[in-house]
């Protein structure tokens, strides 16, 4: 029996307010079942599969009504002809019913570059609206009998399209197949003439609610294609061209082992495609060093000479650049074989950027307007002129991060994977790897182990802070909130108002106090030294009559709603409860909770605290999503364990830690690791 859509689970989001209406489109390759692949040899960690305009698969399902489609694509002809229609899904018997009345294209683009599709007689040639050549662009196609809706929505964040038609169309059976890159046509030399140049990333086929079709890219035995996921079978090219080779290996999950960084040796096999195109509101931060300092880019997009780049100048100027406004720093050069971080902040008409080492902090301003790199991606380590030519850095890359529009789209951390050193983004859980695998640890290109352990192997009594550390959970300090966690205070505050927290954020750039959640804290308050159970979640501040002593061990549960709070605590003489109901400001927090500190927009270390976590769990809206345990891990350092996301968490100044005894072995037999 055929799998449904409720079969697969949905990835990733990406909420816009469409121009006709609010639509989410959340879909993304969900795959089921590799063993069949892996058995028959066949490589999944393809980034897509890439016609010429000489290949075409023939799907088998025929161009009927009832079609769905779901994909993520990409049109690659430079050269289109006014007239010249691509396909990269169609179908159309023009031998057995000389008219239009028997066509059905899914995904078809005009050769004014318009997004057309057709069922039966009716073409909607979408004119308010044209595709990029080059730009990637998840596409959903709806055919019904009597109605049409086509979204398509790009990657890099451009704004999405959406167009719903209902028409009456004769609900006729095509009688020909769809074809991928083509369009199926009664005679196989009509489908020919009608192949396109495109990348398909995933694409999914729906009749009648059934998935149908599932096809992923993929290599067998040095073939390109897709591997057909429902059926378990490899399709390749059906002419005797085969489709593009050497396509850049894209691996979901994580990497085989972390590494503390990944190193250019300045040739093009070892750049790596972000993905994302420079353009305003971008926000990079990388913390990286040049191996040799000359006019080079760390991350560079070129559209029509109008760079969006971090680079260094010959003479190891900080050199920084979006659209045609080109930025030194003066008076500090940077330094081959040294450390910095760097902060490059975009945006439509100001950009600032900070620079650290061992100098300390530089930042400055500019006021040019950025330039939009559409369709050239931008590549780490070397510049994207939409071919992939141009200058490669050598540079050795400890982390990248990528905002834009203020959400986190990259989170890059060095790691290898099948022997090939690739970058990890922790946000998509998928694993990049340079051109042509041109980063190996033979060629001394991949650093050390990060010291990211294993798998836990002792329990610690407690893991705590001695006043100079601290953890970013990753949790935003929302509304629905629900914390439950075994601490103790080793110092409380000292002076009245001088807060200190277990678990608090607090935004306090933008928004004052009206932005701020205190899960677990404390205050001196009323006079110096008694110190109270503080508790808030927006403007709404709580402080009940219980007072915390230090050394102390308490269990503490906090439920933070927008409409009521309740705090329970366990320790010393009688258990306390606190609950309080009123009309609390329901406000999207912006800031992630800090465990040992106070999480704020600009500097947690403003408020760090003396105390330690015997163990602490986080819950959003009912769904537990975080569980951390103090252990000692298989590299012999300490850690707190994340049950719930099964990771490893050190945090910031591990050398500051409060560490406790070390407790029983953990049985491997009840502890369930993925790497």
């Amino acid at each position: 029996m055929a799998r449904t859509t409720k079969e697969y689970e949905r990835a990733g989001t990406m909420t816009r307010l469409l121009a006709l209406a609010v639509a989410v489109m959340a879909f993304a390759p969900s795959f089921a079942d590799e063993a069949a692949a892996v058995a028959a040899g066949v490589d999944l960690d393809i980034a897509y599969c890439e016609s010429t305009g000489e290949q075409y698969i023939d799907t088998g399902i025929l161009g009927n009504p009832g079609l769905r489609v779901e994909a993520e694509i990409m049109w690659t002809e430079t050269n289109l002809v006014t007239s010249a229609d691509q396909h990269i899904l169609g179908s159309f018997d023009k031998i057995n019913n000389g008219s239009t009345s028997w066509r059905c294209y899914p995904i078809s683009m005009s050769g004014n570059r318009y997004p057309f599709f057709h069922y039966g007689e009716q073409m909607n040639n979408l004119t308010a609206w044209q595709y990029n050549i080059g730009q990637r662009y998840r596409v959903t196609s709806d055919l019904g009998a009597s109605s049409q809706i086509f979204t398509a929505d790009g990657v890099d964040g451009t704004a999405p399209y959406s167009f719903p038609a209902s028409q009456s169309y004769a609900a006729v059976s095509s009688g020909k197949t769809l074809y991928l890159f083509a369009l199926g046509h009664g005679t196989r030399e009509d489908g020919v003439n009608c192949m396109t140049m495109a990348r398909v990333y995933w694409l999914k086929i729906y009749q009648n609610g059934d998935l149908v079709r599932d096809y992923r890219p993929a290599c067998s035995n040095g073939v390109y294609g897709l591997w057909e996921d429902v059926n378990n079978v490899f399709c390749c090219s059906a002419t005797a061209t085969p489709f593009k080779a050497n396509v850049p290996r894209f691996a979901r999950g994580k990497p085989d082992y972390f590494a503390q960084w990944i190193q250019s040796d300045g040739t093009a096999s070892t750049y790596i495609d972000t993905g994302l195109y420079g353009r305003p509101e971008t926000k990079i931060e990388a913390h990286f060093q040049w191996k040799a300092v000359q006019d080079r880019r760390l991350i560079c997009a070129n559209k029509n000479s109008q760079y969006f780049h971090i680079a260094s100048g010959a003479n190891g100027e900080m050199y920084f650049r979006s659209g045609s406004s080109t930025l030194i720093i003066d008076g500090t050069a940077y330094a081959a074989n040294t450390d910095y971080t760097v902060v490059s902040d975009v945006h439509a008409n100001s950009q600032t950027y900070s620079v650290t080492g061992p100098f300390g902090t530089i930042t400055t301003n500019d006021n040019q307007t950025a330039v939009n790199t559409t369709p050239h991606a931008m590549f780490i380590f070397g510049e994207n002129f939409g071919s992939g030519s141009g200058d490669y850095s050598k540079v050795r890359l400890y982390s990248m991060r990528i905002w834009q529009d203020g959400v986190l789209v990259r989170d890059f951390v060095p790691g290898i994977k099948g022997g090939q050193g690739v970058l990890y983004d922790r946000e998509n859980d998928v694993c990049y790897f340079s051109r042509n695998g041109g980063i190996t640890s033979a060629a001394g290109l991949v650093g050390p182990p990060a010291g990211t352990p294993t798998y836990p192997k002792y329990k610690l009594s407690y893991l705590g802070s001695d006043g100079g550390a601290y953890i970013d959970t990753g949790i935003l300090g929302n509304p629905g909130l629900k914390v439950a966690g075994d601490v103790m205070w080793t110092e409380l505050p000292y002076a009245s108002g001088n807060d200190r927290h277990v678990l608090a954020s607090f935004d306090n750039t933008s928004y004052g106090a009206t932005r701020r959640c205190y899960a677990i804290s404390t205050t001196a308050s009323d006079m110096v030294g008694t110190n109270r159970a503080n508790m808030c979640v927006g403007t709404a501040l709580i402080r009940p009559s219980f007072y915390y002593v230090v050394g102390q061990r308490y269990r503490v549960e906090a439920n933070l709603g927008a409409k009521s709070q309740t705090l329970a605590i366990e320790g010393g003489a009688t258990p306390f409860t606190h609950t309080a109901n009123a009309d609390f400001t329901e406000v999207d927090h912006g800031q992630t909770l800090y465990m040992f500190a106070l999480g704020h927009s600009s500097n947690g270390a403003a408020a760090y605290t003396k105390a330690r976590v015997y163990s602490l769990k986080i819950w959003q809206n009912g769904a537990l999503v975080r569980d951390y345990i103090p252990v000692i891990a298989d590299d012999g350092n300490p850690y707190f364990y994340d049950k719930a996301t099964r990771t490893f968490v050190q945090g910031s100044n591990a050398g500051l830690w409060d560490v406790g005894e070390v407790g029983e072995r953990i049985s491997l037999g009840t502890c369930i690791i993925m790497r």
